[in-house]
């Protein structure tokens, strides 16, 4: 099982995904021996469970997570299982309608089952000729948008059964988004540009160019700015080579668009993105151990620090917008603090932190005597 050591580090075997709580206030880690629930203000431990791929119902009531023959539903209140979703197959895609009524699962090479959380009972089964990567449902609960492994997508018809629309192969889809109130599709391929659909008849709107492959993106809140890893090395900069992050305006697509702002400051591979819960910092990194954290305004660097030698994996905000929990590639997840991330009050609580001690008042006059010349 993952473990929380006494310093509060959380080690979980060969990492492969940190899922995030609607308020951000818990996380779950998903190492290859199970999913551990931690606190993202201080990574106190809240419970161990021998599963998989845990995903977090959107009203914040339970967690769901699988194994090799279905889907448990763990009330967040209690702690313990509260729904069992017998499936008989493992599961190799899940997703939550956004109002948390209806959970997607994907049987590993088989058929798409839509579940009534209520009831815990199939309302739709849709099939499937291709193992599936990926899986988001529109606002409305109406439609499925489904991505396969070789590439392929389609937009089904849940009330009809039927497919509306279908996109051909063009390189493994690596996440897929409905923007606001589903007037597009995103889809973030693994290969060439990312493309941004019509929701209604699958025509292309925009094709965001990115020379890279295995993307790394990120939508913010409001669904407006998409952040784009590089999986190479390429930007020139005075400090040499640097692999860019490219934040994309989404309010006006166009068929041809250019990157809002390039961010250069990695010097390895961008392996994890990630927008504040109010859309002004964007957390990156990368390959060469660094978490970067960008003020959007101006796209200058507000913190930085190195986490370890074994290249971070994720780093994402918790809750409170300041404290960022990290990841790397060999389950090591500790917690950083993003000081100029906080509040006003949080920063001036720093800056007393590091006075050494108080000056004397013949001091402080010295130093108000100073100030009045300099004026």
């Amino acid at each position: 099982m993952l473990t929380s050591k006494a310093d509060d580090a959380v080690r979980a075997t060969k990492l492969n995904d940190v899922a995030l709580s609607p308020r951000r206030d818990l996380a779950a880690v998903w190492g290859w021996h199970g999913v551990v629930v931690v606190s993202t203000e201080s990574l106190a431990t809240r419970w161990d469970i021998d599963a998989m791929m845990p995903r977090f119902s959107p009203d914040n009531r339970d967690l769901a997570v699988t194994d090799l023959k279905g889907v448990s539903l763990y009330s967040l209140a209690t702690r313990s299982p509260r729904a069992r979703l017998e499936v008989g197959k493992a599961i190799e895609a899940m997703a939550y309608s956004e109002d948390g009524k209806l959970l997607a699962t994907a049987e590993m090479g088989g058929p798409i089952h839509i579940w009534d959380i209520a009831s815990g009972q199939r309302t739709v089964t849709l099939p499937a000729s291709q193992k599936t990567a990926a899986l988001a449902f529109d606002r409305q609960r109406r439609h499925l948008a489904v991505a396969s492994k070789d590439g392929a997508a389609m937009l089904w018809n849940l009330e009809t059964g039927k497919p509306e629309w279908s996109l051909p192969r063009a390189g493994e889809i690596v996440r897929m988004w409905f923007g606001p109130d589903d007037r597009w599709v995103m889809f973030v391929r693994d290969s060439g540009p990312v493309r941004v659909v019509d929701r209604t008849t699958g025509r292309e709107l925009a094709a965001l160019p990115h020379r890279d492959e295995g993307l790394v993106g990120a939508l913010n809140p409001k669904k407006t700015l998409l952040a784009l890893g590089s999986e190479y090395i390429y930007a020139p900069t005075a400090a040499g080579s640097r692999a860019p992050v490219t934040v994309w305006n989404l309010a006006n697509l166009a068929p041809a668009m250019l990157p809002e702002r390039t961010l250069s400051a990695h010097s390895g591979i961008i392996s994890s993105l990630d927008f504040s819960p109010d859309g002004r910092w964007l957390v990156t990194g990368g390959l060469d151990d660094a978490v970067i954290v960008w003020d959007l305004s101006d796209g200058e660097v507000i913190d930085s620090y190195r986490y370890s030698s074994g290249g971070v994996f994720r780093a994402v905000f918790g809750g409170d917008g300041h404290h960022i929990v990290v990841a790397d590639r060999d389950g090591h997840v500790a917690l950083h603090d993003c000081v100029p991330c906080g509040s006003g009050a949080a920063l001036l609580a720093a800056a007393q932190a590091r006075i050494a001690r108080q000056l004397s008042a013949e001091q402080r006059r010295r130093y108000l005597d100073t100030m009045t010349v300099e004026r």
